[in-house]
């Protein structure tokens, strides 16, 4: 979670695609680990809708 904290501090990212890779490349940083999913929902972005969001898988090569 620091690590995600962190990216967050660094400012505004305006897609939430991008906040999904991101977060996707810092925990496929871990040796540990070989797949991640990723699910960033924000809420009321869309008035239409209840909300919007971005769901990635990524594995390690």
């Amino acid at each position: 979670t620091r690590g995600i904290k962190a990216i967050i501090a660094e400012g505004h990212i305006k897609l939430v695609e991008t906040l999904a890779e991101r977060i996707a490349d810092l925990v496929l940083s871990n040796s540990m680990v070989i797949s991640v999913m990723v699910r960033i929902v924000k809420p009321h972005a869309i008035a239409e809708a209840d909300a919007a969001g971005v769901e990635i898988i990524r594995t390690k090569r």
